[in-house]
């Protein structure tokens, strides 16, 4: 599919994740070409003191998979 949507449906992912703070703004950003992939790679910001960075990392990755298979 389009690069820019699957960019748009990461960053909506993020902006609806609680743990994931909108300061600074979440990126997705085309990484690099596979034989037949595109790799993104998704940076965003949490409060480590309130919550785990492997957990959200983990949720992060789930919810994004789970989106891009319901697009």
């Amino acid at each position: 599919d389009s690069i820019n949507v699957a960019q748009e449906v990461a960053r909506k992912v993020l902006a609806d994740h609680p743990a994931v703070l909108n300061d600074p703004e979440p990126s997705v950003l085309a990484d690099s070409l596979g034989a037949s992939t595109v790799n993104l790679r998704v940076y965003f910001w949490l409060n480590g003191g309130e919550h785990s960075w492997l957990k959200v990392r983990s949720s992060v990755i789930r919810l994004v998979k789970l989106a891009f298979q319901q697009q």
